[in-house]
């Protein structure tokens, strides 16, 4: 096997290195955990205007239909900087789900907001102490406008 990057993956691969080395230092990242406790909305609309959400989003929806080999490009560079935005859930989990099993009208809604940042979907599947038992679960999720919902948990 070839993992010699394309012309175009060795262009994403040094942008993204470029971008976390200035935009993502070890005090940025340490500062926005302890004043958010989460990540950086100003990063996470960075990485959709790099096109890193939307890489695995199929082109007709917004995106650039990259397959896994660019994924691996980008998740190399973003774990060079402990990147703590949801990447994975959002712009590779959630974006495979849609675009590989949803419906026409959900892809058509839902993958163009992620290649562009506006919605982010995460993943819950684990509380402490369940042992996988979801009747101990704890973890509540309200209604949040239109469409979206606030999961309080752990």
């Amino acid at each position: 096997m070839d993992f010699t990057y394309s012309e175009e993956q060795r262009m994403l691969a040094d942008s993204l290195r470029r971008f976390v080395e200035s935009e993502y230092t070890f005090e940025k990242r340490r500062r926005n955990a302890r004043e958010h406790g989460s990540f950086d909305r100003d990063i996470w609309s960075s990485l959709a205007e790099m096109g890193v959400l939307g890489l695995a989003v199929p082109a007709d929806h917004g995106g650039f239909g990259h397959g896994p080999a660019s994924q691996v490009v980008v998740q190399r560079e973003l774990g060079r900087a402990l990147v703590q935005e949801p990447v994975i859930p959002s712009g590779v989990i959630a974006t495979a789900i849609l675009a590989h099993h949803a419906p026409v009208a959900l892809q058509a809604e839902w993958l163009p907001a992620i290649a562009s940042g506006d919605k982010i979907f995460t993943l819950a599947y684990l509380e402490p102490d369940s042992r996988y038992r979801p009747e101990v679960a704890r973890t509540t999720a309200r209604k949040a406008g239109a469409d979206g919902y606030v999961l309080n948990g752990r």
